[in-house]
């Protein structure tokens, strides 16, 4: 799922992918057209959007079938249908729309086109360039090619990002005037763009670096609506917790011979230490990402909320989100 609830546009092309797959090297074989899958590369591949998908326990259902076989090609259709909340043609040529988060309705074109083009943006102050300066800190601390979502709307800018925790993690600033923006981006270079703004008058401008393609994690975020709050703790007691769990990683890890200590036992203890529910199911790596990125501070609450296949941890200072275990997701019919 994306920022907007929706299962991104970028997904329907693995879906399309495993279906042909299955198309080419199951089915043609069992129905005596091996000779299908010699030789075959995707040339060229379209796709009409007509309705977002957005998340339901049911199975998608992907049609794959061959329309014409030539003398030097085979020209294969990919249709998903049959689907209540949404449904992509593949094979067209009309242009996509672009749904408006929340609303289903297509959001104008010269609007999606300004929240690319941006290239720069004004932060409401120096104490907001300094919190984004030490967030990108830390999460170029684990990561030194470390990326970053940026989308801005209104006076708000959310940084989303992906340190080594196996979590999705949220820091927001406040921006001088209202903007649009909708960009990956590499954080080193964002950083790099504080760093040069610092010293300058109240509202600093940022500049917005290069567009970054193909970042996995930033085309699946976590839904913008539909959470439930379940609970909430002081920090001090979620900071105890996180190191607790450090305590016992250590523990167990020293009671390894040297010769037991291979990658692959540490990673074992590690996800069984960070499994551990922490306040109301949220995993213990919820927690020590945000202690980790300075989210949580002394005396502050630390608030759970749940969704349909995620759960979240909110700190003082950001927010951290984890995919919830054993929920159903889309599969393959």
């Amino acid at each position: 799922m994306d920022a907007f609830g929706h299962v991104n546009n970028v997904i329907y092309l693995q879906y399309l992918q495993e279906a042909r797959i299955d198309m080419l090297f199951v089915h043609a074989p069992a129905a005596g057209a091996a000779g299908l899958a010699e030789g075959v590369v995707v040339a060229r591949q379209e796709i009409d959007y007509r309705q977002p998908l957005v998340f339901r326990p049911e199975p998608v259902r992907v049609e794959c079938w061959v329309s014409r076989i030539g003398n030097a090609s085979g020209r294969r259709r990919l249709r998903h249908g049959r689907i209540r909340a949404g449904a992509v043609r593949p094979g067209g040529r009309a242009p996509a729309p672009d749904h408006a988060g929340g609303t289903g309705r297509p959001r104008h074109a010269h609007r999606h086109a300004h929240r690319q083009a941006m290239t720069s943006l004004v932060l409401a102050g120096t104490r907001d360039a300094t919190e984004l300066g030490g967030y990108l800190e830390r999460l170029l601390s684990y990561d030194r090619r470390a990326a970053v979502r940026l989308q801005a709307h209104r006076q708000a800018l959310e940084v989303f990002g992906r340190p080594p925790f196996d979590v999705i993690c949220l820091r927001s600033v406040s921006l001088a005037g209202a903007a649009e923006l909708d960009v990956t981006v590499s954080a080193g270079e964002l950083l790099d763009g504080i760093e040069a703004v610092h010293g300058q008058p109240a509202k600093p401008e940022l500049r917005v670096p290069q567009h970054l393609a193909a970042i996995a994690w930033a085309g699946v975020l976590p839904p913008r609506s539909g959470w439930q709050q379940l609970a909430e703790a002081p920090a001090e007691s979620v900071v105890r917790a996180v190191a607790g769990g450090v305590a016992a990683f250590r523990a167990q890890t020293e009671q390894l011979a040297p010769q037991d200590r291979s990658r692959a036992v540490l990673d074992r203890i590690a996800a069984e230490v960070w499994a551990r529910p922490v306040l109301a199911g949220v995993p213990l790596r919820a927690a020590h990402a945000a202690h980790a990125l300075g989210f949580l501070v002394p005396r502050g609450v630390v608030v759970a909320h749940r969704s349909s296949g995620w759960l979240r941890l909110d700190g003082t200072h950001g927010s951290v989100a984890v995919r919830r275990p054993g929920r159903p997701g889309l599969r393959l019919a």
